[in-house]
């Protein structure tokens, strides 16, 4: 995707992390660069252990890299004196593996809770973008069901729209899919896929399935195995195919699936060799 005069988001400098144990040092990540520019949507992928989750966690500031530097919005998150004061989750909306859903709370509840925790919840402005988010992706008629009365991909829906309730820069969304079925999770792709760009959100999406990074992404980065590092960066160009479903089925779309499973397969059997 064409770069130029776009701002940045989110960018990797020469990041690494060492995890220390009581027995050893573990290199998690080494030396990972690439930039995340506005309104894209980035798809990691790579092997079994190769530290997806972990740049999720360096992003959110759940964990601090050993070495490198992180920008968020061109402010430097490794930097105490910039950081100080500042609050980063206001920053990061963090869609996990699980909706996690308080089933004794409605899902207006649900969905207002963040404003809730900071204070914000006669912010009439904020009320009012959720329940408009609400009817326009068809949940309003459920604002007093309880969770458990949605279905799985209602479910992500409305976890994403809490997510999106603070007006986070940037989501993270860390195999959010991978606990629904298989014919749900499609129909889920597409409401989740559409929704972020209705909302022009800058999005990265954390997934094992490389299919689904392909039907959904603007560019995907490719993870080596551990120590991880970025290995290539693949630009999709299938939006004008439609919702991801329909992205899924295309020729390119498969040839791209080939090229990207060469490079994992052939990456790892690289490694065992030389192990």
């Amino acid at each position: 995707m064409e770069s130029k005069n776009r701002k940045e988001i989110l960018k990797f400098e020469n990041v690494c992390l060492t995890y220390h144990t009581k027995d050893d040092e573990i290199t998690a990540l080494q030396d990972v660069n690439f930039t995340i520019y506005e309104g894209e949507f980035v798809a990691i992928v790579g092997p079994s252990g190769c530290g997806k989750t972990t740049l999720l966690s360096l992003v959110s500031g759940i964990l601090k890299p050993s070495s490198g530097k992180i920008f968020i919005d061109g402010r430097d998150i490794t930097d105490e004196k910039q950081t100080k004061n500042k609050n980063l989750n206001s920053e990061i909306g963090y869609m996990f593996q699980r909706d996690h859903l308080f089933d004794w709370r409605t899902i207006w509840k649900n969905v207002t809770l963040g404003l809730e925790i900071q204070g914000k919840k006669k912010d009439k402005k904020l009320i009012e973008k959720l329940e408009n988010l609400l009817s326009k992706y068809g949940l309003e008629q459920f604002k007093n069901k309880k969770p458990t009365q949605l279905s799985g991909g209602m479910r992500q829906r409305v976890a994403l729209i809490r997510t999106l309730a603070l007006e986070p820069k940037l989501l993270l969304l860390d195999e959010p899919f991978s606990a629904l079925d298989f014919q749900t999770r499609l129909s889920v792709c597409d409401s989740v896929s559409k929704i972020i760009s209705d909302e022009q959100k800058t999005a990265i999406l954390v997934t094992h399935d490389i299919a689904e990074a392909i039907s959904m992404a603007d560019r995907i980065i490719i993870l080596t195995t551990r120590p991880g590092t970025v290995k290539k960066i693949v630009d999709v160009d299938l939006k004008h195919l439609g919702a991801p479903i329909k992205r899924r089925e295309s020729e390119i779309a498969r040839k791209m699936f080939d090229e990207i499973w060469k490079d994992l397969i052939i990456y790892n059997l690289d490694k065992e060799v030389e192990t």
